[in-house]
């Protein structure tokens, strides 16, 4: 077999959103700093980042570019461990996220026979290819710890509680998945229109106006059309004032499915206690290989006027435990 390259400075790649660490966890391997297959992953979020594109054919995780174009922030993980990189998923959350309670789950993932399309299921006969990926939950725990409705209308998808073999290929679309793209936000803006100009007030004529074919809005029902014109008009209304983009609603109309998203403003004592049990845990891990962050503040998740001093903060964290870094800004 032939050897992982010898590593320096430790590679820290800093991204804006998160699946656009993908591509450096891909060069990463095509360089062999990386196995091609078997990689555990630590994963730091306030947000479990664990679900999968629900119209993702399995074969496109194979195709980069493809790839890279289908993921957003909440779906990036789980296409790499259909592809064998990752088999293992370490979820290190704040005591404020409620989601994922259980602290360790085995999980299938393949192509569904059927359709073609990436599904993850407890286990299943119908899944081709299939591969086993384990996920294991971890709280960070500091010393010290004390338009949106319409959206969740838009994006919301029922839990899947049947894991049978005849149910693998029937599940929910969740209405907005087709909805804001970046269709709307190239056409809308790239036209340069103003909230004066939004006229569509059916999906026909939404269709029409944004190029996309009839059949992907067909599924929306009177109400949820009345939504998808509700966000269409905040967005245009709030574009100048607060830069809201069809993308930021996307983005967080994906984080709205059958739970609740985690919200929390830390105070700075937190952030510090926080930052303090990652140093902890650290010491207690193998050196890393690569790591990637995610700034997260195009998208309001990390605010701007401290993003860059979290980054500092944990760049300095890194440094101390594992030596020279080799910094890589990909958001600039």
């Amino acid at each position: 077999m032939s050897k992982m390259k010898a590593r320096k400075n430790l590679p820290v790649h800093i991204v804006e959103p998160h699946n656009d660490a993908v591509p450096f966890l891909h060069w990463a391997i095509a360089s062999r700093l990386l196995p091609y297959s078997g990689i555990p992953v630590v994963h730091f979020d306030s947000h479990p980042d664990l679900l999968i594109p629900i119209n993702l054919q399995a074969d496109v995780v194979f195709k980069p570019q493809l790839l890279y174009e289908s993921i957003s922030i909440e779906n990036w993980l789980l296409p790499l461990t259909y592809a064998k990189h990752l088999n293992q998923i370490v979820c290190v959350k704040p005591p404020w996220r409620q989601q994922i309670k259980t602290p360790e789950h085995t999980f299938s993932i393949g192509k569904c026979t059927a359709t073609g399309k990436l599904r993850l299921v407890l286990s299943s006969s119908r899944l081709a290819d299939a591969g086993s990926v384990k996920l294991t939950v971890i709280e960070l725990l500091p010393d010290k710890h004390d338009e949106k409705e319409a959206l969740r209308r838009l994006y919301h998808y029922s839990t899947v509680t049947n894991f049978s073999d005849e149910n693998i290929g029937d599940t929910d679309k969740p209405a907005g998945e087709c909805c804001f793209v970046s269709h709307l936000e190239t056409k809308w803006f790239g036209l340069k229109l103003s909230v004066t100009e939004w006229k569509p007030q059916s999906c026909s004529s939404l269709a029409d106006f944004t190029g996309q074919n009839l059949e992907e809005f067909l599924f929306l029902d009177s109400h949820q059309q009345a939504d998808l014109n509700l966000l269409c008009r905040s967005c245009l209304e709030h574009r100048e004032e607060k830069n809201v983009t069809f993308i930021m609603l996307h983005y967080f109309g994906c984080t709205l499915d059958d739970t609740e998203l985690p919200h929390h403003i830390s105070t700075l004592e937190q952030v510090r206690a926080l930052q303090t049990s990652f140093k902890n845990l650290l010491e207690h891990l193998p050196k890393p290989t690569i790591v990637t962050i995610a700034r997260s503040s195009d998208d309001g998740y990390c605010p701007k006027d401290v993003v860059d001093q979290y980054r500092i903060d944990i760049l300095n964290i890194l440094e101390e435990l594992y030596g020279p870094v080799q910094i890589n800004k990909h958001y600039e």
